[in-house]
């Protein structure tokens, strides 16, 4: 799954964080998983925020362009 806000002026209304509580919650109540995992470009902070405000630990960072 990604998440992408294309239209800049609806970036910074919580939009993708809500789309991250909603699908862990999913996972982590319907599914009854015990790990998620997932990928950032290391140039998103807004998305590294989100995933931060999430609870998420971050391992290694991508670094790829």
């Amino acid at each position: 799954m990604g998440i992408g806000i294309g239209e800049t002026d609806y970036w910074g209304n919580g939009y993708g964080t809500d789309a991250m509580r909603v699908l862990l919650r999913f996972a982590f109540d319907e599914l009854n998983l015990h790990r998620v995992s997932l990928s950032v470009y290391a140039y998103n902070p807004r998305a590294i925020r989100s995933y931060e405000r999430r609870g998420t630990r971050s391992k290694a960072l991508c670094d790829r362009s």
